[in-house]
């Protein structure tokens, strides 16, 4: 008779049967699996663990520093999402600059350089604070609420006349500091263009003709500052306007006239300060092969003092 199977009984385990020899009676034994003890694995529980590196997902001894660990696109698909979690758990790191290793020699040092930004605005703030507090010891500066606060150059860019202004100010109030950062600069610049643009800015603030140009301009930008601005306004007052014009003409008459000793005065003082070369203002304003040149047509010779107060100061006004 057949026996009827059933769909499951072909899933299910065949009985394995082997063959054990008994070595007294060697006769064959058939041993199923269920007879055989159930032995397990040997798992030392008490062996040492290793600590997690980089390799696995050992987040506690990722490498803070970004620029010596390893990059997340070089681990497992399955460990990228939980180192990058740990990385932004762990929030911002600024390594120390005394830490930052050599990428070469002494002169190309691997680490943040205050000589990669232009503007030198901690170095400006630093020298003019040592500036204002020697005026103070010597009395030389007057002291006071708001007065002797500590800023930055005014960028000399395309924008409204006022803004020129307060950079010819702000140069003047920093000229010292500004003469000292270029000094640095052309000393301890990290390109032979910085440092030649700086030398040539030291030499170019310390000329006489510089200064002297410098004060002439924030002379005549004082009295044309305030027609300047009410100029810019959305809603212009005509009449307004037309008063500013002709007070303002009137007060660059004034200076023409009356402005030379008092302008001359200003730039010798300012001179005698910050060691400024002053010029013979009796000699003359031209050199030895001009002279030459136009000795036999000029018959009177042009004196300093005439070439910054004629050529420069009155056609500067008119």
């Amino acid at each position: 008779m057949v026996t009827k199977r059933t769909i499951t009984s072909y899933f299910a385990p065949k009985k394995r049967e082997r063959i054990v020899e008994d070595s007294d009676n060697a006769e064959p034994i058939e041993v199923s699996d269920r007879d055989e003890p159930i032995v397990e694995p040997n798992v030392d529980c008490t062996a040492n663990e290793q600590p997690p590196s980089e390799e696995g997902v050992g987040v506690d001894f990722l490498m803070r520093d970004p620029g010596l660990r390893k990059q997340i696109e070089t681990y497992d698909s399955d460990e990228k999402d939980l180192i990058r979690r740990e990385y932004i758990d762990f929030g911002p790191y600024q390594p120390k600059l005394a830490k930052y290793p050599y990428s070469g020699p002494e002169k190309h040092p691997r680490r943040f350089q205050k000589s990669c930004s232009t503007k030198r605005h901690d170095e400006l703030q630093e020298t003019q604070l040592a500036e204002i507090q020697h005026l103070v010891e010597i009395e030389g500066l007057e002291t006071g609420k708001g007065l002797n606060q500590i800023g930055t150059l005014q960028r000399p860019c395309d924008t409204r006349w006022s803004s020129h202004y307060r950079s010819i100010c702000s140069l003047l109030r920093m000229y010292r500091a500004s003469r000292s950062v270029l000094d640095d600069i052309a000393s301890e610049g990290t390109t032979y263009a910085q440092r030649g643009d700086a030398l040539n800015g030291v030499k170019l603030l310390m000329s006489f003709e510089f200064v002297f140009n410098l004060h002439v301009v924030k002379e005549i930008m004082a009295i044309t500052d305030g027609l300047c601005q009410a100029l810019q306004l959305k809603t212009q007052d005509v009449v307004n306007a037309m008063h500013l014009v002709s007070t303002t003409k009137t007060l660059l008459q004034n200076l023409r006239n009356d402005g030379w000793v008092s302008l001359w005065s200003n730039v010798r003082q300012f001179c005698e300060i910050y060691d400024v070369a002053i010029p013979d203002m009796n000699a003359p304003s031209f050199d030895v092969l001009k002279s030459i040149r136009r000795q036999s047509r000029q018959k009177d010779i042009v004196t300093m003092e005439h070439h910054y107060r004629v050529d420069i100061f009155f056609a500067a006004i008119d």
